[in-house]
């Protein structure tokens, strides 16, 4: 039985004839097809405790509710119908975050073809704690997959999140990320998207006490038939918060990739700075980019940047790259591949870095 669910809703509705205020996504649904979560941790250093019982994760936002109004705070990006298949099918798993930790935690899924495969993960960082964890999404061939990944972050809790998409050719998937701050709360969040051939991605960002700040960096390479579609929002409630997001990537043959990134000044967040900023490159004539960059402003005495870059090789560093036996189609891989090696540098595992750049090495 077919079924069609509406993703990536914008949070504020812009003109239909830009088809940018949501998507849509009709696959061939079929209930027998879903299978249990199949996390695979490749280590769990210590400091993290992983378990099933996500009602610690539940309390503790519970105790952040009785004093915050935010309910439409945490409407998903991916959409509700997306989020309502999730919480159907999904293994809900916990992991916890108790102190200061040293190495990062490795999750890996494993799936097969012909399969759907749905995952909750809910992070819950305490007060003072520091992590990294990265998520790798290798060698997954399910006909459809939904990641829903939820992470609180207590007072003064420093996180890095990494996901990691390295999918087969024909994988669609569905992955949002969830962040909940409190008071000096700093998460950084990195993303990059590789493979598949339909995916959408959703970010949600509650800065909701003094001084917690979000960082986000996401590359791209979309080739061939690709689509990638980009809900990213970060609202900002409490005073003297601070966010900054970045995508950067290429398109190359007939890919197509959307962007929606909303900055949301909320009435209190006076003092609070947020920033978004998006490059894209033009690789062929024929590749579909839409952009739509927005701030939202309830408050006054606050700073709001946006803007995006969209543009093809420049004639002046071709003929730079040609002069130097570099053909023009090389010169274009080169550039694509500079884009998404610039945020993997940052990643801070040899063992993910050389996944990712043999991944390159094979698709570029």
């Amino acid at each position: 039985m077919e079924k069609t669910i509406t993703i990536n809703n914008m949070p504020v509705l812009t003109w239909n004839w830009l088809k940018m205020n949501k998507s849509s996504l009709t696959i061939d649904f079929d209930n027998s097809k879903f299978i249990d979560n199949q996390l695979i941790f490749e280590n769990i250093p210590e400091g993290f405790a992983i378990s099933d019982n996500t009602s610690i994760f539940d309390n503790a936002l519970s105790k952040i509710e009785k004093k915050q109004t935010f309910k439409d705070l945490f409407q998903p990006a991916i959409g509700e119908e997306a989020s309502e298949i999730s919480a159907k099918f999904s293994k809900k798993v916990l992991i916890q975050v108790l102190s200061k930790t040293k190495e990062p935690l490795i999750i890996k899924f494993d799936s097969k073809k012909n399969q759907y495969f749905t995952s909750e993960e809910y992070i819950y960082a305490t007060k003072d704690s520091e992590c990294t964890i990265i998520f790798v999404f290798e060698n997954l061939a399910p006909d459809f997959s939904i990641i829903n990944t939820k992470i609180l972050a207590e007072e003064n809790a420093k996180i890095n999140i990494i996901k990691i998409q390295l999918l087969s050719e024909g994988s669609i998937q569905i992955d949002e990320t969830s962040f909940i701050e409190q008071k000096d709360a700093n998460i950084s969040f990195t993303q990059i998207e590789l493979g598949g051939s339909s995916i959408f991605t959703g970010l949600n960002t509650a800065l909701l006490e003094y001084n917690s700040s979000f960082t986000s960096n996401f590359a791209y390479n979309c080739s061939n038939n690709q689509l990638l579609d980009i809900n990213h929002r970060v609202v900002h409630v409490g005073q003297k918060t601070s966010s900054s997001m970045k995508v950067n990537g290429s398109l190359k043959d007939n890919a197509s990739k959307t962007y929606r990134g909303t900055i949301d000044f909320r009435t209190g967040s006076s003092l609070s700075k947020g920033t978004e900023t998006e490059e894209t490159l033009l690789l062929d004539s024929k590749v579909i980019n839409k952009s739509n960059p927005i701030i939202l402003c309830s408050e006054e005495d606050i700073e709001g940047d946006h803007g995006a870059t969209i543009g093809r090789l420049s004639n002046e560093i071709l003929f730079y790259m040609q002069n130097r036996g570099i053909s023009e189609q090389e010169a274009k891989k080169i550039i694509a591949k500079a884009k998404v090696q610039a945020v993997v540098s940052t990643i801070p595992s040899e063992q993910i870095r050389n996944k990712i750049n043999s991944y390159m090495d094979k698709v570029f």
